[in-house]
Order: C-alpha cells, then sequence, then structure tokens
C-alpha cells in the first residue's frame, strides 16, 4: 500500500513507519554528511544524484509491483 512508502497527509506518524521511504531516503542525507545534509547544498554533491537515481528506481519497482496487484 502506498502508505507504506510514503509520509502520507500526516507527517505526526513519520517515524511510526520504520519502512518509509522518506524516511530512510532523510537518512541517507544525514549519513553522508558535508554537503549532503545541507538542503541548499545537497545536490553540490555527486552522492545526491546517484541516492536519486536509487530512490526513483525504488519507486518505479514499487509502482510496477502496485500495477500487478
Amino acid at each position: 500500500m502506498l502508505q507504506n512508502v510514503t509520509t502520507g497527509s500526516d507527517v505526526r506518524h513519520l517515524y511510526d513507519n520504520p519502512s518509509n521511504m522518506e524516511l530512510l531516503h532523510d537518512g541517507v542525507h544525514d549519513w553522508v554528511g558535508g554537503d549532503m545534509s545541507v538542503t541548499p547544498f545537497s545536490a553540490h554533491d555527486p552522492i545526491f544524484w546517484m541516492h536519486h537515481a536509487f530512490v526513483d528506481y525504488m519507486w518505479e519497482v514499487f509502482r510496477e509491483h502496485q500495477i500487478k496487484e
């Protein structure tokens, strides 16, 4: 279900789901540190582009799985 991978409209429950993609996505930014952990500068880090390409890939796999059900 979509709410399994997104924050949804109620951000009070952001940390309730350890599989939340937004939470996992943010954690990588913090873990890498440097420019990646500062929103206005994160796109200056080459790792940003690899990270977001992978997030896009995971979203596509999820989307394709939803279509099959």
